[in-house]
């Protein structure tokens, strides 16, 4: 049985580790944000462009994959019409829909004549990742240099597609990810979804920053045509249940091309927010199973150490009065992942209200709640998505 004294080693050195591992990602933050704030510089400057940097915006497409969204397809519509960059195009994959999404389709392409052009994705999942197999049909014709993904239930700011876009000018980056959160108006589980969106993006800005990019969300994603063409398309990835963190491991080790973030409020896609906190956990634990099993392996470990290290923080929280060093470890994670809330938080400039009141009861139950995933994600990798199971 360990001696007391090696048990005692064990918390503090587990907790030094996560505490060094935090560290890095508020670094890689950092980066981000100066990254973020030298392209901006560098586009409003006169003359001549820097080295290396393109000076017109590169061409854009945006690919939009659709099933059955006759009721969110309208916002998307008109936060698309509202774009302060007027000149790209668009493709929707309407995946199997059969409500009333084709016809909604239809009547936004005779709006915007010879910028829109529709697909129809008729072939079934077939055990496949659906919204691989859309977003591969999406993709497939588009001949601009750029390509810029979200989701049909989502809103994009008005200055999206030009800041996004702009990034590219750069000719060295081939990905680039954004945040998302989600509508805060439909009680305490939408503004919970909402802040553990934007606290999990925190983490994965971090991962981006120094070098080793480990995921994003697929519904504020774009990447230049050349990288996803260099890895074969999504076609070429194989079966992930995560297609978007699958893409971004793919350019990252098998190609040359950069893989960048944004992180301000200006490109925080809003999505919609799920009806109930079990659907919440059935659409986060597929991110936890391709986290925890994905066949990058930096991913696997870093996603790994970070869960399980939560998992045990928050296992032994219920021991602490019969063991107090066990303290150490969940006052850790309180205090490391409460410090990559408030960056998120500051960040996309969230309000008062939705957001900082309830910051320590959501960031509380957050630590609960994805120890709840993790273990679930570690006992079951199957889940169901879309009517398939992956």
């Amino acid at each position: 049985m360990l001696s007391r004294s090696i048990i005692e080693g064990l918390l503090i050195a587990l907790s030094a580790g996560i505490v060094a591992v935090h560290l890095a990602l508020y670094i890689g933050v950092g980066r981000v944000v100066r990254w973020r704030r030298q392209m901006a510089r560098r586009s409003t400057r006169k003359g001549a462009p820097p080295p290396g940097q393109s000076a017109s915006t590169p061409s854009v497409t945006v690919v939009v994959p659709a099933r059955n969204e006759e009721t969110n397809l309208p916002r998307l519509f008109e936060s698309l019409e509202r774009q302060s960059c007027t000149d790209f195009t668009m493709v929707f994959v309407d995946d199997r829909s059969t409500d009333r999404t084709p016809g909604l389709l239809a009547d936004f392409a005779a709006r915007h004549p010879g910028r829109l052009r529709l697909v129809r994705n008729e072939l079934p999942p077939d055990g496949k990742n659906p919204k691989q197999r859309a977003l591969a049909a999406g993709c497939a014709g588009v001949e601009t240099e750029v390509i810029l993904f979200t989701d049909a239930d989502c809103v994009v700011p008005e200055r999206w597609v030009e800041e996004t876009a702009r990034c590219y000018r750069d000719p060295g980056v081939g990905l680039v990810i954004g945040a998302i959160t989600t509508r805060q108006d439909r009680g305490a589980v939408s503004r919970f979804h909402a802040f553990d969106h934007l606290f999990k993006y925190g983490y994965t800005a971090g991962t981006v920053g120094i070098g080793m990019p480990t995921g994003g969300f697929g519904n504020n994603l774009s990447v230049r045509a050349a990288a996803l063409r260099e890895v074969g398309g999504f076609e070429s990835l194989g079966f992930s249940t995560t297609e978007d963190a699958a893409l971004i491991a793919a350019i990252r080790m098998r190609t040359r091309w950069r893989v960048c973030a944004l992180f301000d409020r200006s490109t925080l896609v809003v999505t919609e927010p799920l009806a109930s906190l079990a659907e919440v956990a059935a659409q986060e634990v597929r991110w936890h199973v391709g986290g925890l099993f994905s066949d990058d392996l930096s991913t696997r470990i870093s996603y790994g150490y970070l869960m399980l290290y939560l998992t045990a923080s928050v296992a032994a929280a219920p021991f602490i009065p019969l063991y107090p060093l066990l303290a150490l470890l969940t006052a850790t994670s309180f205090v490391t992942m409460g410090i990559m809330a408030l960056l998120s938080g500051l960040r996309t400039r969230q309000g008062l209200r939705r957001y900082w009141l309830c910051f320590v009861p959501n960031l509380l139950f957050t630590m609960v709640f994805n120890s709840y995933l993790t273990v679930r994600a570690l006992i079951h990798r199957h889940v169901t998505w879309k009517g398939s199971k992956l």
